[in-house]
């Protein structure tokens, strides 16, 4: 599984990095499309997730600029969305059940994974 707990403290999640789309906004800019054969896959990064310590992603500087803390259904359905990171952990320890995506966006990045609460 992509995800386990221990005790009900601590979660460790491997998250999918990639560039960050926002459907509301109409953007002009251009993304250059690599030669073909030379894509690279989205990259893997764990994330750490405890009542004590928050959400740590191992990238310097991206926990302190996430703009949200997303939790969808596997099937897509949209759960919960917080700004706040405190909302966020909260709402995870809080004792819901079952598995979730999560997604943590920053200006230009979106980073998810699944989690098994």
């Amino acid at each position: 599984l992509p995800s386990f707990a221990d005790s009900g403290e601590l979660y460790d999640v491997v998250l999918q990095e990639q560039p960050s789309s926002d459907p509301d906004e109409d953007s002009e800019e251009i993304f250059e499309i690599p030669d073909v054969g030379r894509r690279m896959p989205a990259r893997r990064v764990m994330c750490e997730i405890s009542r004590e310590n928050g959400v740590s992603i191992a990238r310097s500087g991206v926990s302190g600029s996430i703009v949200s803390y997303e939790v969808y259904e596997p099937a897509g359905g949209c759960v919960a969305v917080f700004a706040d990171e405190q909302d966020f952990i909260d709402f995870i320890f809080s004792g819901i059940a079952g598995e979730f995506q999560i997604r943590f966006r920053t200006d230009c990045t979106s980073y998810s994974g699944y989690i098994e609460l």
